[in-house]
C-alpha cells in the first residue's frame, strides 16, 4: 500500500493495485476500480511514483478482487461446459 495525505491533511494508506486512474483537476483525484474517488495532496507524478516503486521492490499488496473475477470466470466457463 501507498501512503497519501488527503486536502485535510490526514494520512491515508490505499491499495496500489485498486487504482484505475490518477487526474489532476486541478488537485489530484484517484479513482479506485470500483468507482470510488479520493482527492490527495499529492501531485499524479507522486502517487505514480510511489506504485512504481513498490511494484518494482516486489513488495505489492495482492488483489483479492482480481482473484474473485478470475474465479467467477472460470466457473461461469466450466458451467458453460456441462
Amino acid at each position: 500500500m501507498i501512503e497519501v495525505t488527503k486536502l485535510d491533511g490526514s494520512k491515508l494508506f490505499v491499495n496500489e493495485m485498486n487504482i484505475q486512474w490518477i487526474e489532476s483537476l486541478p488537485d489530484t483525484a484517484i479513482t479506485f476500480l470500483g468507482g470510488a474517488r479520493v482527492i490527495v495532496r499529492d501531485t499524479p507524478e507522486e502517487v505514480s511514483r510511489r506504485c512504481n516503486d513498490l511494484i518494482h521492490s516486489g513488495r505489492t499488496t495482492t488483489n483479492q478482487n482480481a482473484g474473485a473475477v478470475k474465479q467467477g470466470v472460470m466457473t461461469g466457463i466450466e458451467s458453460s461446459k456441462l
